[in-house]
């Protein structure tokens, strides 16, 4: 026998023994942990990247930074709008909060804020860099920043734009 048939039995065997659905599995997972989890990859991840070796860098443009600010916030409210009147958007969503999925499609404002902070933190890594006064990696810091704060800004935002879609409103 192949192991990819060993494989299929044994997942076949398992899903046969198991009397939970995807969706009773999910409803049981600590949403906080996972949302730490990946937002701490993600500042160690920004450990790893550094500025590029050129010899002369590109000029920093920090008319960039206040329009990503905006833009998280305008941006957020198109999509937001988009999922509104979505058919496949859950008729009531849920306020934003650490300790839901935010990976599901049914409520898109619990990605955008774990999007908003996973963003924020991504400068983190940047910021000692910064703090000595190097301006790229004050720039670095900046802009995702911006548009981490930008997007939860528009998170409150369309909380107060959309509270007919929410539970409680």
């Amino acid at each position: 026998m192949s192991i990819f048939i060993k494989c299929k039995v044994a997942i076949d065997n398992l899903a046969a023994n198991t009397s939970d659905s995807v969706s009773a599995i999910l409803a049981r997972v600590n949403w906080l942990y996972v949302r730490l989890i990946f937002i701490a990859a993600g500042v160690v991840s920004q450990l790893f990247v550094s500025p590029n070796g050129a010899t002369e860098a590109p000029p920093v443009m920090w008319q960039f930074v206040p329009v990503a600010f905006i833009f998280g916030i305008v941006g957020l409210q198109f999509i937001i709008g988009i999922q509104a009147f979505n058919p496949m958007s859950a008729k009531v969503w849920l306020r934003p909060a650490w300790k839901y999925n935010p990976f599901s499609l049914k409520q898109p404002l619990q990605f955008f804020h774990f999007g908003g902070w996973f963003i924020l933190a991504g400068s983190l890594p940047y910021l000692p860099a910064a703090l000595e006064g190097s301006e790229e990696s004050m720039f670095l810091a900046a802009t995702p920043a911006a548009f981490g704060l930008g997007m939860l800004v528009g998170v409150r935002l369309s909380v107060l734009i959309y509270r007919r879609k929410f539970a409680h409103a």
